[in-house]
C-alpha cells in the first residue's frame, strides 16, 4: 500500500479532528495503524478515519476497548469511517461515502471482505431517510444496515443511539444530543484511570474545548445549563492530581468552602495555640477569667505536690 499524505491537523474541521483522534490516540499504541484526513486517492477526497489491522485476524482485547459497536464486530482488516457532524444523513452523504469505498478499495487492491466502510452521524437519522435508503436496525443500538444493493456495504452509525457502554464512550462525546454527551461524560469519570497518559491529556483538552463553547456542538444546539457546565468542570478536575487542583485556588478560596469547626477539628488545641503569642492567647479574656484560670492551675499544682509527697513516704 502506498503511504498517503495526511491532512495537517490545523487545516481540518475541529469536530473531525476530535473524532479522528479518539481513534488514533488510543489505538495506535495498541498495534493498529490509524490515519486521519486520509487521502483515499491521489487527490481529494479524504476519509475522516482509516484503521488498518496488520498481522492479526481479530481485534485484541485492548483494541476492543476503544472500538465502538458495529466496528468492533467487523472482521475486515481495513476500516474506513466517514464522519458527519453538522450535516444530516442524506443522498450526498451516501454517494460520498460510496465513492470513498470504491477509491480506497481500488487504490489498495482490496477484496470486498478486506474492507468495511462506515458512515458515522452525530445527528440521529430521521425515520424517513432510513426508510428511503433501506436502512434497518441491526441487533446493536445505533447500528443500521441497508438492504439496497448500492448501500448494503455502508454501515450507518448513529452516535446518539449507540449503547451506553464503555467502548462507545469516546465517540458518544461527539453525539449531537446533550443527554447522550452528558451520559458519556458520566461514564468517562469511571474509565479515566485506565486511559494511557496521552489519551488522558487529549480527553481533558476536548472537555475544556467543549466547556468553553458552552457545550453546543453547532449553532443549532442549546447551550449547557450552568449545572451541566459545572459537571464538566468537576469531571475535568477529578482527573487531575489533588495538588494540581488545589494550585488553581488561593488558600482563602479553599478555606471559604469549610466551616471553622471543619478546619480546627483536624488539629489538637496544642497545635493551634502553639502558633500564637501569650498575649494573643489571652486576648478577649477578662481579668477575672484569667485570675480564675491561674487559681485553678495553682490548686492543681498543690494537689500534685501533695500526691508526690505522700508517695515518697
Amino acid at each position: 500500500m502506498t503511504k498517503k499524505e495526511e491532512q495537517p491537523e490545523s487545516s481540518r474541521k475541529p469536530w473531525h479532528r476530535w473524532f479522528g483522534n479518539f481513534f488514533r490516540i488510543p489505538l495506535t499504541p495498541l498495534g493498529l495503524e490509524v490515519h486521519t484526513g486520509y487521502e483515499v486517492m491521489a487527490g481529494p477526497p479524504e476519509a475522516d478515519v482509516v484503521i488498518i489491522r496488520k498481522g492479526r485476524k481479530a481485534w485484541t482485547r485492548k483494541q476492543l476497548e476503544f472500538l465502538p459497536d458495529g466496528i468492533r464486530e467487523c472482521a475486515a482488516a481495513h476500516i474506513v469511517i466517514e464522519f458527519k457532524h453538522s450535516e444530516s444523513v442524506n443522498e450526498d452523504a451516501f454517494f460520498q461515502t460510496a465513492g470513498y469505498r470504491h477509491f480506497y478499495k481500488s487504490s489498495n487492491r482490496l477484496k470486498d471482505e478486506d474492507m468495511q466502510i462506515f458512515l458515522a452521524s452525530s445527528k440521529t437519522p430521521v425515520g424517513a431517510a432510513l426508510k428511503e435508503y433501506g436502512y434497518v436496525p441491526t441487533g446493536l443500538p445505533g447500528v443500521y444496515q441497508s438492504s439496497l444493493p448500492l448501500l448494503k456495504r455502508i454501515i450507518l452509525l448513529s452516535l446518539n443511539d449507540l449503547a451506553d457502554e464503555p467502548h462507545n464512550t469516546l465517540v458518544r462525546l461527539l453525539a449531537s444530543k446533550k443527554k447522550t454527551r452528558m451520559s458519556a461524560l458520566g461514564r468517562l469519570e469511571k474509565m479515566f484511570a485506565r486511559f494511557p497518559k496521552k489519551l488522558e491529556d487529549y480527553v481533558m483538552k476536548f472537555l475544556g474545548f467543549l466547556s468553553e463553547r458552552g457545550g453546543e456542538m453547532d449553532e443549532t444546539q442549546t447551550e449547557l445549563t450552568q449545572e451541566e457546565r459545572d459537571q464538566i468542570t468537576r469531571t475535568v478536575l477529578s482527573f487531575l492530581p489533588t495538588d494540581e487542583v488545589l494550585s488553581r485556588y488561593s488558600p482563602d478560596e479553599i478555606l471559604s468552602r469549610f466551616s471553622i469547626d471543619d478546619v480546627f477539628s483536624r488539629y489538637s488545641p496544642d497545635d493551634v495555640l502553639a502558633r500564637y503569642k501569650t498575649e494573643e492567647r489571652l486576648a478577649g479574656l477578662t481579668p477575672d477569667e484569667i485570675e480564675a484560670y491561674l487559681k485553678g492551675l495553682r490548686q492543681n499544682e498543690e494537689r500534685e505536690n501533695r500526691s508526690n509527697s505522700s508517695s515518697m513516704r
